[in-house]
């Protein structure tokens, strides 16, 4: 516990706390983009080295959770770490699975109860299963990415789909999942429920992300209700792993690894359904695998996407710049959408 740190270990944390204030405060609308400005990469540096002595202070350690686990400590992201005193606050409290989402703070009111399955739409699990197994890549090009389930170290992040998947109209890109919070086990198909079902339960957060995802899904489908939203739309990661320092920097070698075997498989499934890349990192990622990038005020325009790779790009759900400016970008990227009639059979 904190109270119990060594006075090496307070350090640690200090330190930790401090490289991070430096590094977030680069982040104006996001994360910085390479190339990294000189003050980015010093910054960069420190943490890393922070982090690398923060594990070094503390007996049986392997890694930078371990060690923040050990310590009590939780260290601040981005997302809202100016207004949280860095290094006091205590463990985050796991939350059971509830069964349903209910949240619905976006529109001001609460929304019906919906019913979450276990596991994505058959077509999407199977592609996703083999990431499971565990994922060939990680002997491979992505050594550099953690595979640890005790941890919650796992590929995750993928949502939504909660129907059929010949119903899903929009498909939201995002960059990589943050920090998992919960562990995982059991066989292949109990991760991949798991991780799902965690992913879908976090839309109900009250953090900057969630609120703004149901924002998006609100605008694409207008009317209808969230349920309703949630098997219209498929909600996955440009690169299933976290990166090593939350929303940081991930190699192109691993973008591309993850992107073969898991996102385009996805994509292809859903040749008619409106891509949309959110922030910067989706945005390149999907340009780097030869995808078109159309504006996003011509999107409703083109013609079905089937048999031409191209997306829309727009800020991430956790833009930190002017918000009415976000929304306006969210609304253009997915208007024009036009629902089929959800099946039931």
């Amino acid at each position: 516990m904190a109270d119990r740190r060594t006075e090496k270990q307070q350090a640690a944390v200090d330190a930790d706390a401090s490289a991070r204030r430096k590094w977030y405060a680069n982040w104006g609308g996001g994360a910085p983009r390479k190339p990294y400005t000189p003050k980015q990469r010093a910054d960069l540096r420190e943490l890393e080295r922070a982090k690398r002595v923060l594990v070094d202070s503390v007996p049986d350690a392997n890694n930078y959770a371990e060690a923040i686990a050990k310590l009590a400590y939780e260290p601040q992201y981005a997302e809202g770490w100016r207004d949280k005193s860095s290094a006091k606050h205590p463990r985050r409290a796991k939350v059971a699975n509830p069964p349903t989402l209910t949240h619905g703070r976006d529109t001001g009111r609460e929304v019906e109860p919906v019913k979450l399955p276990a596991r994505p739409p058959k077509e999407l699990s199977d592609i996703l299963l083999p990431a499971y197994g565990r994922c060939p890549g990680f002997t491979r090009t992505c050594s550099e990415m953690r595979w640890d389930p005790a941890l919650g170290h796992v590929p995750r992040g993928f949502r939504g789909g909660v129907g059929q998947t010949k119903d899903i109209g929009l498909v939201l890109v995002l960059a990589e999942p943050g920090d998992p919070y919960e562990p995982v086990g059991g066989s292949r198909r109990d991760y991949l429920s798991r991780v799902y079902v965690a992913s879908n339960r976090d839309l109900q957060r009250n953090d900057r992300f969630a609120p703004n995802v149901r924002l998006i899904m609100s605008m694409a489908w207008p009317g209808s209700s969230i349920g309703e939203q949630l098997e219209r739309t498929w909600i996955t990661e440009s690169v299933l792993c976290s990166a090593r320092i939350e929303s940081g920097s991930v190699s192109r070698s691993v973008e591309r690894e993850c992107a073969t075997r898991y996102l385009v498989p996805q994509l292809d499934l859903l040749p008619n359904a409106r891509v949309v890349a959110l922030g910067s990192k989706a945005r390149d990622r999907l340009s780097h695998l030869g995808w078109r990038l159309v504006a996003a005020s011509e999107a409703a325009q083109q013609p079905p996407r089937a048999g031409d790779r191209w997306f829309v790009a727009a800020p991430h759900p956790s833009h930190r710049g002017a918000k009415q400016q976000a929304m306006d970008a969210w609304r253009l990227a997915v208007v024009g959408l036009e629902p089929l009639p959800i099946s039931r059979n």
